[in-house]
């Protein structure tokens, strides 16, 4: 049984263990103190100035969509959101009569191409009559002038002996007989001459006669393929004309980008022409407009200063957020506060679909101020809104 004395001993382990714990509870008490208030003076909290009035916009103006020509609506061939190429097919109008015109005119155009075809070869085949009369008629002129050389030689050779044997009779007394013979050879030789002078001209006539009547009928030719050379070409225009009318029923789009808007149609639903039919978002860079109540934005935010994007429409724990920067900040205020706006920084990977007029919260990393700082503003703020 122990007696007073270890009593006592054990009383004193006591408070000597009891004492030991304070010191340690004090030390780790002042150890926290000096850590928190190291961190309240020494420590930098990011000041965020927020717009909750804030979209992306495009760099670029959305391009209008307009109905080139009236009618009827046959076909929507894109949806909202969608991505498309420049001239590429959005909606079409119904142009069934265009097309029975355009099937008119080019049943007529092959008709006339059909008639000139076929005037092009009677017109090669008279040519080529009308070459081989008159290849015909000038061997027959030159056959008949040849013949009129043959009996002019034979006429001077005649007058030749006829002009003799009157001399000869003259001179040597010969026989009348053979003179008067000579002097009728003379005559058949003239009677032939002029036989085969006639002949010559008659075929030099039916020569011009013929060259003549071919001019006549190549130019009937020639007018006859100018009137359907004439139609042909109306007719061609014409199809031109309605061709590029049927593309006025073609609504493509002005661009290449993104359709941001479609106007509610229906199937066979009339629509003017001039009319706005929806918007394009072309392809560009996109940029945030942010809108501040003055006192949160003039004086804070400048050039080159970060932020932090959120998506309202997109969880932020799934999605996360985006980083831009601050390019302009207006110098004015108007209605709506002050318009600050930003770029997205380059080389960001995210799953939302960025797009024109799409909604975002901005907060734009203005400063840096220490807990202390922080919580003697908030102080100073809350005395100033008692006082008042």
């Amino acid at each position: 049984m122990p007696g007073p004395a270890n009593f006592q001993q054990t009383n004193r382990a006591l408070k000597d263990d009891d004492h030991r714990w304070l010191v340690a509870r004090l030390s780790v008490y002042i150890l926290l103190f000096v850590l928190l208030m190291t961190w309240a003076l020494f420590a930098d909290i990011a000041i965020y100035e927020r717009s909750q009035s804030a979209k992306l916009r495009a760099v670029l103006e959305p391009a209008d969509v307009n109905a080139a020509a009236s009618g009827l609506l046959a076909n929507v061939h894109v949806t909202l959101g969608q991505q498309v190429k420049a001239g590429e097919l959005l909606l079409t109008l119904a142009h069934s009569a265009v097309d029975a015109s355009i099937d008119t005119t080019a049943t007529a155009i092959q008709s006339l191409q059909r008639q000139r075809d076929l005037l092009e070869q009677q017109r090669e085949l008279l040519v080529a009559e009308q070459v081989a009369e008159l290849a015909a008629a000038r061997r027959q002129v030159e056959l008949q002038r040849e013949q009129f050389a043959d009996a002019a030689n034979i006429f001077e050779l005649q007058e030749d002996i006829t002009r003799r044997f009157e001399q000869s009779t003259v001179n040597q007394l010969r026989s009348e007989v053979e003179l008067l013979e000579s002097r009728m050879d003379l005559e058949r030789a003239v009677m032939e001459l002029d036989r085969r002078d006639a002949q010559l001209r008659a075929a030099e006539s039916t020569l011009n006669v013929l060259q003549q009547s071919h001019m006549r009928q190549t130019a009937e030719w020639e007018r006859q393929l100018a009137i359907v050379d004439e139609a042909l070409a109306e007719r061609q225009i014409d199809l031109v004309r309605l061709r590029q009318k049927r593309l006025m029923h073609r609504v493509e789009s002005p661009v290449a980008g993104t359709v941001a808007s479609l106007k509610l149609l229906r199937t066979n639903e009339y629509v003017e022409a001039g009319a706005s039919l929806g918007t394009v978002l072309p392809d560009s860079a996109l940029r945030i407009e942010a809108i501040y109540r003055p006192s949160d934005a003039l004086g804070y935010v400048r050039q080159g200063q970060l932020a932090r994007i959120e998506f309202p429409s997109f969880p932020r724990l799934q999605y996360g957020v985006l980083t831009a920067r601050v390019l302009r900040t207006a110098s004015a205020v108007d209605q709506q506060g002050v318009r600050v706006d930003l770029e997205l920084l380059e080389n960001q990977k995210t799953d939302i679909p960025l797009q024109h007029d799409l909604p975002v919260v901005v907060d734009i990393h203005v400063n840096a101020k220490s807990p202390w700082q922080v919580l003697l503003n908030t102080a100073g703020l809350r005395l100033g809104a008692d006082h008042q």
